[in-house]
């Protein structure tokens, strides 16, 4: 499953849960927001963290330590699919909607 389309069920999967939880929670705006840049965050940099192990190991697990991390490493994140590629799908959402189709 392509990673656009991973998002895209991963939100309806989390609204569908959201909406018939009897617990639901509200969130303003502004925690709506952080909770989104934090989701960003955390992602580029796992994929900025883990980019220089992709490939490397060819199904076997990677053993020895990892290398530090270090703060130059996030440059990178705009040029990492795991990242460019949702951000283009939720343009497309943001001028076509929810009835976006692949053409």
């Amino acid at each position: 499953m392509n990673a656009a389309r991973l998002a895209f069920v991963s939100v309806f999967a989390l609204l569908g849960t959201v909406t018939h939880a009897q617990d639901a929670a509200t969130l303003s705006k502004d925690q709506y927001l952080d909770k989104c840049k934090g989701a960003w965050a955390g992602q580029m940099l796992g994929v900025c963290f883990g980019d220089r192990y992709e490939f490397r190991s060819n199904g076997a697990p990677i053993t020895g330590p990892m290398d530090p991390w270090t703060d130059d490493r996030i440059a990178n994140a705009i040029g990492q699919d795991d990242c460019y590629v949702e951000m283009t799908f939720l343009k497309a959402l943001e001028e076509h909607g929810l009835d976006v189709t692949y053409a």
